[in-house]
């Protein structure tokens, strides 16, 4: 376990550790897996390098994007900014794992079709590509295959560019990924292991699935949508909370009430429950709601209804799930002929929002319907951005009851076991996940 913090945040690591047993023996095994690095400044571990195996079959490491490009200067002009702390960060790794004979390689290099010194506008949205070339938009499948997500700042060019760095081009797969805010593969599916299928079959792909979502909130009507586990320093009550009023938790809440708005205005006529104006919601802005309530108490039935009654709600995640269809059929397809095994998908519940960008001019929610670019997030942490860990996946902490039995259930029914973390703080609202503040090296000396 690869630590590239300070010496005081080792130090209390190490004291968690140690508290964390009383088995002395079980203490010194997990102490000696600790490895503290040097401090980096990456915020995504996930997405500062990948881990490949060569042509001669020893296991290496590449760091992403070697360089990026800003602007500098009146008037603009574009200069490339060497992105060294990548590198460093995949020398620390490489010299710090020397007994597991890895070397560090050539970077995963960018295409830029921006010229050092050209002179830009500030409103100029020119594609560097940088969301694509990052880790945690490459996933692995069977049979030497690679997933590569195609972001909304990528030419085609440049996704070929990067893809043919990454397996041979009868081995890519194209993730339609430009929907998303992030635009990264892990978002969308992830690799598992399936215990109960024999080799090479033994495996299973996970894919976000707003139909599934809507059916298990459908089979739970009456249970908390947001149901996050008390922690040593907060209720459960006043998590769910304090993060109803997060991410796109507001949204969906203005959403609901808007929905009901005609019901909650008679009682305020009656004089039961005043209602205030409902306008839509800007990233400065909280939405505003009716008086006393409490986004936090709402069901999966009232959710449901947002899905189904609000046009757009209900038309993007359609929209998604036609996407995710798509994208299963292309994965089946080429897994099928590099294997010959037919493969397990698990969908798993995952619904969606599309983001609404406002500026000074104008704070209209866009209407249209369809996948705009960078626009897509999940409501609730996505399921698919977990870590695969021998017969264990560790996945971000749904926060709905009914989500996190489901998962746990077709996890088990494949001999995987299920461990779950609380990100939604430090990764969901951050635009990442588990996957992407972590960095797992699966090969050490050549060996699965």
């Amino acid at each position: 376990i690869l630590l590239p913090v300070t010496t005081n945040v080792f130090a209390e690591i190490t004291a968690r550790v140690n508290r964390s047993t009383q088995d002395p023996q079980k203490r010194r095994e997990l102490l000696a897996r600790l490895v503290r690095l040097p401090e980096n400044p990456i915020g995504w571990p996930q997405d500062a390098f990948q881990g490949f195996v060569d042509r001669q079959g020893r296991p290496v490491l590449r760091s992403t994007l070697k360089e990026s490009v800003e602007p500098r200067g009146d008037p603009l002009r574009w200069k490339r900014v060497p992105q060294t702390e990548r590198v460093s960060a995949v020398q620390d790794i490489t010299s710090a794992l020397s007994g597991c004979g890895f070397q560090s390689s050539e970077p995963l290099t960018a295409q830029f079709f921006v010229q050092e010194g050209q002179v830009v506008k500030e409103e100029d949205h020119l594609r560097t590509g940088d969301n694509t070339y990052k880790g945690g938009n490459i996933e692995a499948l069977p049979g030497g295959l690679c997933v590569v997500g195609k972001s909304a700042d990528t030419t085609d060019s440049q996704w070929q560019h990067y893809a043919d760095q990454v397996c041979p081009r009868g081995n890519q797969i194209k993730a339609p990924a430009a929907w998303l805010d992030v635009g990264h593969t892990d978002e969308m599916m992830k690799l598992l292991p399936n215990k109960k299928n024999p080799a090479p079959c033994d495996f299973s792909i996970a894919l976000a699935s707003p139909d599934k979502a809507l059916a298990l909130l459908r089979s739970q009507p009456q249970q908390p949508f947001l149901n996050f586990p008390a922690t040593g320093r907060e209720s459960a009550a006043d998590l769910n909370r304090r993060r109803s009023a997060r991410g796109a938790i507001p949204d969906l809440c203005s959403r609901y009430q808007k929905i009901k708005k005609p019901e909650l205005q008679r009682r305020s006529d009656r004089g039961s429950e005043s209602v205030t104006k409902i306008s839509a919601p800007t990233p400065s802005r909280q939405p505003a709601s009716t008086e006393n309530f409490d986004c936090s108490t709402l069901t999966n039935d009232q959710v449901l209804q947002v899905m189904s009654e609000d046009a757009e709600m209900k038309k993007y995640n359609e929209l998604v799930q036609k996407t995710m269809n798509g994208f299963r059929d292309e994965m089946k397809k080429k897994v099928q002929e590099k294997t010959g095994c037919t493969p397990d998908f698990i969908d798993v519940p995952n619904l969606f929002e599309e983001k609404t960008f406002t500026d000074e001019a104008s704070n209209q929610r866009r209407t249209e319907f369809g996948l705009s670019e960078e626009t897509g997030r999940s409501i609730l942490p996505s399921p698919t951005n977990s870590l695969s860990l021998g017969n264990t996946v560790i996945t971000p902490e749904p926060g709905n009851q009914a989500f996190k039995d489901y998962i746990t259930a077709e996890y088990s029914k494949r001999g995987i076991a299920s461990s779950f973390q609380d990100t939604y703080d430090y990764g969901h609202t951050q635009g990442g996940n588990l996957h992407c503040v972590t960095n797992t090296i699966h090969i050490c000396n050549g060996q699965r």
